[in-house]
């Protein structure tokens, strides 16, 4: 038999894919595979057999990244679980110098497609080229490197920048956008070159949405012939059905909530035109008393604003009067306010020169007091300068407190008196020696010397003066040598040119002297008098009881406070002398002001009579108009509550002008009545206001009908909206009745678009069905594909028969709620998203029925796996051709996983159906089989194959290429040669 692929390479208008090439990607460092023969991949679970075959997807299918990488790719692993996109990616792509290249072949012959990673994030990005893989297979590894036991080498410089520009040269070109590799791999061009030469797939529309997505359908079919899911056939029928459609506006997209919410809608708009015709009559009575209340509240309001412009005129012309009188008041309150202030002032300040004088007067007594005290204790001791009287009197005070001490504790007593014993007798001796001297004159020393001398020795010995031995000659001139040793200059003493220091010149006065004898023997005398008083005192002391003692003590307490008194009276006679005079003065001058004063206080008050008069005329008159004033704003606060109690004079107020009319006297009792009347009118129009809103006419809740009180603006508003309502009435029904027809056209459409989906599916399923039947599988007769409609679906259908579509009024309401009952139990419940009905959802089940050889009935007993994999490709291959342009064959390798579930002469069928409709059979298995092996004739064992020295990476070693097909010798004995064969 030959091979299938060269029965392709006769056919002028193949479209064939030839290898599949891995770089560094998967589990594989290096690997060419042949996509265009039946071929077998032996080797351990995980070495990526299926990966390789799932890579052909990134080809075949428009997709530029791996994102979403369930639904796109489908990849699962063995456990039927799919896998993530930074897993898929990585596996494919896991660096930068990771490739994926496929061969293929059109009636323009050989190009390459090139993947390589993209530079957004999980993308990937193609290059084709315009040659054979064999042109370009050394830019990726080195053949010729003795490495790896002869499978070749890695190239260290491999990568992108590296491939580019050959690729480049050789005319290659980068397919950057979706659009562009719909339009270079899915766009049939047999008459362009141009534009042909990289077309993989020859679709007839040129690769439309509609296209890919039932290619992508089939594409998983291929890829699963087994038809493992439940969904793959279904799917892939649907996508079919809708892609033959001519347009895309043909295909099924029923949108089944929006025409229940068409009718909902509908249906209230109805009710709510009834609604509003049945409120006709409650508008009309609304209506005409809102009319008859606009032509009296006008009245109300121009009487009211006629009222009003009058008293606010006459209230104007009073307020110039009032502002004069106001002027004229203010003007006398501020002379009165100047006489009165004067008057205050001059008799405040007459109070408080008054009250100064009085404290004057007290200063002056007491510092008189004082200056008298003074002159008395000085009257006292007429022998005695102030100084002199100070002394002693301190001298006084300070044996009076010694003896007030020696009172209080007797051990102090008794040392005083033995003091004051000795004081007595030392005294007593001085005073006897004085007085002789006195009474008894003996020339002193200083007497008996000269004048000069007499001076330098008194001034160096006062002594000298008081001694009074006779001197001889000798002596006398010894003495006068020794002055002469020292010179007189002014009040110092010179000894040879140098001042002594601490040293006074006083000259001598015999004269004077003498008067000091006499002081000094009178003070002698006094003191001792003074001692001996007091000793006398501290003897007769001892003697004392202790009331006697307190007695004495508080005596003498009370002469030693006297005594403190006079001294500090006489320490500040000058001072007490000073305020005396200044007090004095001061009083002199107070008593001047306050004559002058008291003439200034009469003035003021004539002043101040004056003014008065004339601040009490002014203000009567101001007062008067005022109170007339007060008449017009009682009249106008009397209008303001009435426009606040009735809104119509606030609704007219700002719409009238005023008019000069005459006004009875009682205006207001008038527009009070009118008020009244209109209120009555108002609450009438209010009930039919209520009435109408409470009907919910306007798309209110209708509580605002509860309102005590509305504004008149918000009553005209609303009857602008209730006479919108009503005049537009027939013109809505006239709308409603055109969507009606409208709605009721468009529904009918869609229900004939459900009975067509219907049978456009069952129309295919024949078509299909006669097709198949030009072919026979294994033992089976005959083979049919049944597809069942979802049951929901096929019961709506029955039910649409039922029902008239056809009339001018809204449908019947058991058509939306059997509408209504499908949507919620075909969507809601199922869990599907939207309303809307697409083809897909249609389809329930599609099926298999068998009519064995030599029997009548059809069953749909499960068939083997080989069994459904043949009919699986035959309804792929018929499929197909609904999709590929009139004349293109492709050749298309189909997925088998797990061959060695499928027995023997089931396998062979397959291989044999397989090239009868231009398929190859691509399968995979843990371990070799020689059923296998005769079955598809060419295989591989990929675990023999593995790089032992280099790779790109660690973890992708596997290598298989063309020079691996030879044989090769395992060892030699003599002449004898054993030869393995490593694949072929």
């Amino acid at each position: 038999m030959d091979t299938l692929y060269q029965q392709i390479d006769t056919c002028p208008d193949l479209y064939a894919i030839r290898q599949l090439v891995f770089v560094n990607s998967a589990a594989y460092a290096y690997t060419e595979i042949r996509v265009d023969q039946h071929t077998a991949l032996f080797g351990r679970n995980n070495l990526g057999k299926t990966s390789m075959l799932n890579a052909l997807k990134l080809f075949l299918l428009a997709e530029e990244n791996f994102k979403r990488c369930d639904r796109k790719f489908g990849f699962r692993s063995r456990t039927g679980d799919f896998y993530s996109t930074q897993d898929s990616f990585s596996y494919y792509f896991p660096e930068q110098n990771s490739f994926i290249l496929l061969e293929a072949e059109n009636l323009y012959g050989h190009f390459c497609i090139l993947l390589h990673q993209g530079r957004k994030e999980f993308s990937y990005a193609r290059i084709v080229v315009p040659c054979s893989y064999d042109e370009i297979r050394h830019l990726f590894w080195d053949f010729a490197a003795e490495c790896n036991e002869g499978l070749g080498a890695p190239l260290e410089t491999l990568s992108l920048s590296s491939i580019q520009k050959a690729l480049q040269a050789l005319d290659g070109e980068a397919l950057h956008d979706s659009r562009t590799i719909r339009e270079r791999l899915f766009s049939h061009r047999p008459l362009s070159r141009e534009e042909g030469q990289f077309c993989l797939l020859p679709l007839k529309q040129g690769g439309t949405e509609r296209e890919l997505a039932a290619w992508k359908q089939l594409i998983h079919l291929a890829f699963d012939i087994g038809a493992n899911d439940s969904r793959t056939l279904p799917d892939a029928l649907a996508t079919i059905i809708e892609g033959e459609k001519q347009r895309k506006v043909d295909e099924l997209n029923v949108d089944l909530n929006q025409i229940l919410l068409d009718y909902n809608q509908l249906r209230q708009e109805r009710d709510e035109l009834q609604r509003i015709r049945n409120a006709q009559e409650d508008w009309e009575r609304f209506d005409s008393c809102y009319r008859q209340y606009e032509v009296q509240s006008r009245e109300v309001g121009q009487f009211y604003v006629d009222l009003k412009a009058a008293i606010s005129k006459e209230q104007s012309a009073i307020e110039p009067l009032i502002e004069t009188a106001a002027k004229e008041h203010t003007s006398a309150l501020e002379a009165l306010g100047t006489a009165k202030k004067g008057f205050t002032d001059t008799s405040d300040r007459a109070k408080y020169l008054e009250g100064k004088q009085e404290e004057r007067e007290r200063q002056l007594k007491k510092t008189e007091h004082a200056v008298q005290q003074i002159s008395d204790i000085q009257r006292a001791h007429p022998d005695l300068e102030l100084d002199e009287l100070l002394v002693r009197l301190q001298q006084q005070a300070a044996r009076k407190a010694q003896f007030i001490a020696d009172l209080e504790d007797d051990a102090k007593r008794q040392n005083r008196m033995e003091q004051l014993n000795h004081n007595l007798i030392r005294d007593r001796k001085a005073r006897d020696r004085v007085r002789d001297q006195l009474e008894h004159h003996k020339p002193s020393v200083l007497e008996q010397l000269d004048a000069q001398s007499a001076t330098v020795l008194y001034s160096l010995a006062q002594d000298l003066a008081e001694t009074t031995p006779s001197l001889d000659q000798h002596i006398r001139e010894v003495m006068q040598q020794f002055a002469q040793l020292f010179e007189v200059d002014v009040d110092t003493l010179v000894l040879c040119g140098e001042p002594i220091p601490n040293i006074t010149a006083r000259p001598y006065n015999p004269e004077q002297i003498w008067q000091n004898h006499k002081q000094n023997l009178a003070k002698l005398e006094r003191e001792i008098q003074e001692q001996q008083a007091e000793f006398d005192n501290l003897r007769v002391s001892i003697s004392f009881t202790q009331s006697e003692q307190r007695e004495r003590l508080k005596l003498e307490k009370a002469e030693l406070s006297a005594l403190s008194t006079n001294i500090e009276l006489l320490k500040a006679k000058d001072t007490h002398l000073q305020q005396y005079n200044e007090a004095k003065e001061a009083l002199s001058q107070l008593q001047q002001q306050i004559v002058e004063t008291s003439k200034d206080q009469a003035l003021y008050k004539k002043q101040y009579d004056e003014t008065l008069g004339r601040e009490q005329q002014t203000r009567q008159s101001l007062e008067g108009l005022k109170t007339q004033k007060q008449k017009l704003t009682a009249e106008l606060d009397r209008l303001a509550l009435l426009r606040i109690n009735h809104g119509v004079i606030r609704g007219w107020e700002s719409r009238l002008q005023a008019s000069a009319r005459s006004m009875p006297e009682n205006a207001l009792s008038v527009l009070d009545k009118q008020c009244g009347e209109i209120g009555n009118l108002q609450g009438t129009l209010r009930d039919a206001l209520q009435k109408l809103l409470r009907q919910q006419l306007l798309g209110s809740d209708g509580s605002e009908a509860y309102q005590m009180s509305f504004d008149m603006a918000h009553v005209k508003g609303l009857r602008q909206q209730f006479e919108r309502l009503f005049s537009s009435l027939e013109g809505q029904r006239m709308d409603y009745d055109n969507r009606v027809r409208a709605h009721n056209k468009h529904t009918s459409i869609q229900m004939d678009t459900l009975r067509d989906a219907g049978q456009q599916i069952r129309g295919f399923i024949t078509e299909i069905n006669r097709e198949f039947s030009a072919y026979s599988v294994s033992n089976l007769e005959e083979v049919q594909l049944a597809c069942d409609l979802h049951p929901r679906f096929q019961l709506l259908l029955d039910d649409l028969g039922k029902i008239n579509l056809h009339g001018e009024e809204l449908h019947d309401e058991r058509l939306y709620q059997r509408l209504n009952d499908f949507c919620s139990e075909f969507f809601s419940d199922a869990g599907r998203n939207g309303m809307v009905l697409q083809m897909h959802q249609l389809i329930e089940k599609v099926r298999y029925r068998f009519r064995l050889s030599g029997q009548d009935q059809f069953t749909e007993n499960s068939q083997s796996n080989g069994t459904t994999s043949m009919v699986n490709s035959l309804l792929l291959s018929i499929l197909l051709k609904r999709l590929l342009a009139r004349d293109a064959r492709i050749c298309l390798p189909l997925v088998m996983d797990e061959m060695a579930s499928i027995d023997h002469q089931n396998l062979q069928t397959a291989v044999a159906i397989a090239e009868q409709h231009g398929f190859v059979l691509f399968g995979a298995s843990p371990d070799m089989s020689a059923e296998i092996v005769q079955a598809v004739n060419h295989y591989i064992y990929l675990g023999m194959f593995k790089a032992t020295e280099r790779a790109y990476s660690k973890q992708r070693r596997v290598v298989y290429h063309g020079a691996c097909e030879e044989l090769r010798p395992l060892s030699k004995r003599g002449a004898t040669v054993e030869l393995a064969e490593t694949g072929v």
